[in-house]
């Protein structure tokens, strides 16, 4: 399982297909603070509240439904 993962305190939202306007889109209506997409093969996670970004196995990270919506 690949793809790209929104975090924000109590939630990791999937992005799929990678979309990063979409990226911060959510991040705001989130109300969070921006997101950062590497220029990595790697899984990206976005922590968008503190502006900076690490790489993790998916394994590592259980998806949940953003708590905004997606439409």
């Amino acid at each position: 399982m690949t793809g790209h993962y929104i975090f924000y305190p109590g939630n990791f939202c999937l992005v799929d297909p990678p979309n990063f306007q979409k990226l911060k889109q959510l991040c705001r209506l989130c109300q969070i603070t921006g997101a950062y997409k590497p220029d990595s093969g790697k899984v990206e996670v976005f922590f968008c509240d503190t502006q900076s970004f690490w790489y993790v196995e998916p394994t590592d990270l259980v998806p949940a439904p953003c708590s905004a919506s997606n439409n």
